[in-house]
């Protein structure tokens, strides 16, 4: 059966690699934040005080759901298996 070893690319990525899998969270994360945002500011007259609102509502949404679930996956402590 086959197994992973520890300390192998597969289990713990590089410094480099983590960094660029960040960089791609975050490009998806503006790209998201700026799709919602557009989405309700569509849907909905603002004003200042309501467009910040929305834009506090709108990014704390985006980072729940998206940015510190992908954040955990990125920086996870890496795990080993052994052998059955």
């Amino acid at each position: 059966m086959a197994y992973l070893v520890p300390n192998t690319s597969i289990l713990r990525p590089t410094a480099s690699g983590q960094a660029a899998l960040f960089v791609a969270t975050e490009a998806v994360a503006l790209a998201l934040n700026a799709a919602l945002y557009h989405g309700v500011a569509s849907l909905f007259p603002l004003v200042p005080a309501t467009a910040v609102l929305a834009r506090a509502v709108t990014t704390n949404l985006v980072f729940l759901l998206w940015s510190y679930p992908v954040w955990k996956r990125v920086f996870a402590a890496p795990t080993s298996r052994a052998a059955a």
